[in-house]
C-alpha cells in the first residue's frame, strides 16, 4: 500500500474512499494542486464537488477546459460577479461563463442531482457573518458531507474538495459553542464512513493547527506536506522537515517519504476574460435562517419534558456513551479525549467530568 498512489495519484477503488489533508502556507500551490487533483478525479469518472468561495478560484477549472456547474444555496437571493483590474472593474454575466447555475434546497437533493458532466461548485452563505450565520454555513456543509456518506449511489466514487478546511472544521482551540457539537461530535462518525462509501475527500489548510485534528489526524489517511509545511513529527517521524522546506511550488511529500509534483494547472488569470494582474470575484445576498435558534427551542422543549430526577442520569449516560465511542470506535487515547473536551490530561479527570 502506497498512500501517494492509493489516495492521490491513482485512487484504488478496491481500497475505497479516503481523507487527505494538504498542508502548506499561502503560495505553496495548495489550491492549484487541488484543482489538478479534482480534474484528475473528474477525468476518472468521479462526481466532483468543490466548495465555492467569494474568491472564485474555482474559475480555474474553466481555464483548464473543464466544465463547471454552479449550485447556489436556496437562501441566496441575488449574486454578482466581476473582474477587478487596476483601472476599474467589469461586471461578468456568470450564466454566460459556466455550463449551468441552479439553486438547491437541501443537501440530499444536491448530492442526488449532482452532475457527472461538470465540476459541481457549491456556494453556501454565512462564513463571514455572525454566529447564527456561521452556524448555518458549517451545519450546511456537514449536512452535505452526511448526504455524501448516506447516498444510495455508493458504487460510483464521489470526490469532495475544500480549500481553507478550517472554515468548516476549525481547530480544537478555536472551537466554541455552539459549533462544538457540529465539529467534534457530528463530523467524526461521517469521516469514519468515507472509505466504505467511496467518498474521496481532500482538505487544504495553511497548517494542521488551522484544522480540527479529527480531520487531519484521528480519521485522516495521510497528509500531503507542501513547500514549507510544518511536519507533524509525532506521527510522521520519517518525513524530513528540511526537505519539505526545499520543495518547489506544486511539489509535495507524502509519508513515508514519497515525493510528487503536480503539473501546475492553468489559473484564473489565464482566462481571456480575466487576464494577468486581475482578480475574479463574486458576492451574494442571502436571507439566512436561524437554525441555531430553532435547535435551541427543540432542545428546550425536549428538556422540559424530562423529569428533573431523570435529567442528570440521562446526561451521565450520554457522556459515558460518548467517551466509549471516542475510545473504542475512534480509537482515541485518554489524552486525546481530554483534549477534545478541554479537560486536564488524566483518566481521573474524565471520570469526574462524566459524573459531574
Amino acid at each position: 500500500m502506497k498512500p501517494i498512489d492509493d489516495y492521490i495519484k491513482n485512487p484504488n477503488l478496491d481500497i475505497g474512499g479516503c481523507l487527505v489533508t494538504m498542508s502548506g502556507p499561502p503560495g505553496c500551490g495548495k489550491t492549484n494542486s487541488l484543482t489538478q487533483i479534482a480534474i484528475d478525479r473528474f477525468n476518472e469518472d468521479h462526481k466532483v464537488l468543490w466548495r465555492g468561495t467569494a474568491q472564485a478560484q474555482w474559475a480555474a477549472f474553466m481555464a483548464n477546459d473543464t466544465p463547471v456547474k454552479v449550485w447556489l444555496d436556496s437562501n441566496i437571493s441575488s449574486f454578482s460577479a466581476w473582474v477587478s483590474r487596476q483601472d476599474g472593474s467589469e461586471n461578468i454575466d456568470l450564466e454566460e461563463k459556466v455550463d449551468e447555475i441552479e439553486h438547491f434546497d437541501e443537501a440530499e437533493g444536491l448530492i442526488e442531482k449532482a452532475t457527472s458532466n461538470a465540476i459541481n461548485v457549491v456556494i453556501v452563505p454565512g462564513l463571514m457573518g455572525d454566529t447564527k450565520e456561521k452556524y448555518y454555513f458549517r451545519k450546511t456543509w456537514i449536512d452535505i458531507l452526511k448526504a455524501l456518506v448516506n447516498r444510495r449511489d455508493v458504487a460510483n466514487p464521489f470526490s469532495f474538495f475544500t480549500d481553507e478546511g478550517g472554515d468548516i472544521w476549525p481547530c480544537q482551540q478555536q472551537l466554541r459553542k455552539p459549533f462544538y457539537k457540529l465539529v467534534a461530535e457530528d463530523t467524526p462518525p461521517l469521516l469514519a464512513q468515507l472509505r466504505k462509501q467511496n467518498v474521496f475527500m481532500y482538505v487544504a489548510a495553511h497548517s494542521t493547527h488551522d484544522l480540527h485534528y479529527f480531520v487531519w489526524k484521528i480519521k485522516g489517511n495521510t497528509i500531503a506536506y507542501m513547500s514549507n509545511a510544518k511536519v507533524q513529527k509525532d506521527i510522521h517521524t520519517e518525513v524530513d522537515q528540511s526537505k519539505v522546506n526545499r520543495l518547489s511550488r506544486g511539489e509535495m511529500v507524502v509519508p513515508p517519504k514519497d515525493r510528487a509534483e503536480f503539473y501546475l494547472a492553468y489559473e484564473v488569470s489565464d482566462l481571456d476574460w480575466v487576464g494577468s494582474d486581475a482578480k475574479f470575484r463574486m458576492s451574494w445576498e442571502a436571507n439566512i435562517p436561524d437554525l441555531l435558534d430553532q435547535e435551541k427551542k427543540v432542545q428546550v422543549e425536549n428538556r422540559d419534558q424530562i423529569p428533573k430526577s431523570m435529567l442528570s442520569k440521562i446526561q451521565k449516560e450520554v457522556k459515558v456513551d460518548w467517551v466509549n465511542y471516542m475510545s473504542k470506535e475512534l480509537e482515541m487515547s485518554y489524552s486525546e479525549i481530554t483534549e477534545v473536551e478541554g479537560l486536564p490530561n488524566s483518566k481521573a479527570t474524565i471520570s469526574s467530568w462524566v459524573n459531574a
